[in-house]
Formats: C-alpha cells, structure tokens, sequence
C-alpha cells in the first residue's frame, strides 16, 4: 500500500500489478488443481478503499503521474471486480469451485512502511491478528461464491467478520468483462473453466 511510484516487472503500475495482474495469473493456474476438488473457493483480498477506486485503462501503466490513493483503490476495486467476475464466470460452467472476496479493516501492521505510519493512529484500527479475521473466515466458513466479507463496525473499519458493503462501481457487469478482457489480453493467460 503507498509505495513510491514504480512499474512492476513487467511494467503495470506496482499496485495493480501485484494486487490484481498478480492474483489473475496465479488464480488461472490454480484453477486446474481447484476444480478436483468439490469444496474449491478462491478468496480474494480487496479493501475498504474499493469505494473509491475505478478503473481507468489509459494509466494501468503508470501512463498518468502517480497518485497513491487513486492507484491504490484501483487495484483493490480491481481485485473485487475480479473476484465477482471470476465466480460468475465459475457458476456458468458448472464449476464447484466459488470465488470470495474479503477485506480486512484497518489493521495495525506494516502495511504503510513505505507512508506515512501516523496515518493509522487517526481510526480504531484493529490488532494485526483480528484484521486477519475476515480473511479466515472467508477462507473456511461455508458461504455463497460471490460473497465479499468485512469487519461489522463502524464503517466497516475494525470488528468481526460480517458480510460487507459492495460499492455499485464493483458490481457492472461491464467494468467486469472489460478488466478480464484486459488480463486475458496482456498477461496472454485464460482460465480453464
């Protein structure tokens, strides 16, 4: 989260590279191994800050000086929008496998050693162990692919895990077909449903 500007290896702005093309390419590799089992789920990790994020296709590459909250929650509404498209994509054919997707609150850990650490002491951010919650609990309790899971407090910030608040943005089938278009097209990678 926030780290200075900087291209991925292969040249995606570093937090969309590694939060969203990342998880796409390993996700799809996976997948085989995932469909032999019938309680297969895919979690994905997005964030509170997906509220704020849209995807803009003309600066996936840094095409656009560097705005840290802007790059941010692109990837992480990318992220969201993944995991929606992906489970869509898994129900039409017939897969066991279900996509979750998750977000942990503010959590205390060193997730903005590259920012400005005081930033976290203005929330009721939770303990690093309890941020992990949500993701444990998508992982492991039965629930509906498609289901994205957050802290029940106050804006979701800190608490236990709960269903969550899906910001309109996230769910267009459109803005869905045209990111996974995008990774199919760059990376070169497709999904063996």
């Amino acid at each position: 989260m926030f780290p200075p500007p900087s291209l991925s290896a292969d040249g995606y702005e570093s937090q969309f590279g590694v939060n969203f093309i990342g998880h796409y390419v390993l996700t799809a590799l996976l997948l085989p191994i995932l469909q032999n089992s019938n309680h297969g789920r895919v979690v994905t990790l997005s964030s509170i800050a997906h509220r704020n994020g849209k995807i803009d296709f003309d600066n996936l590459k840094l095409e656009k000086p560097f705005n840290k909250f802007r790059e941010y929650g692109q990837s992480k509404v990318a992220d969201l929008i993944f995991a929606i498209e992906l489970n869509k994509r898994l129900g039409a054919s017939g897969s066991p496998v279900v996509s979750i997707a998750c977000h942990p609150g503010v959590s205390k850990t060193e997730l903005l050693r590259t920012d400005v650490l005081k930033m976290i002491e203005t929330v009721d951010y939770m303990a690093a162990n309890q941020g992990a919650f949500s993701t444990l609990f998508a992982a492991t309790e039965p629930m509906e692919g498609g289901s994205y899971i957050g802290p029940n407090g106050s804006d979701e910030i800190n608490g236990y895990p709960a269903p969550a608040h899906i910001a309109p943005y996230a769910l267009d089938e459109k803005i869905g077909t045209l990111l996974w278009e995008y990774a199919e097209k760059e990376t070169g990678v497709r999904f063996a449903f």
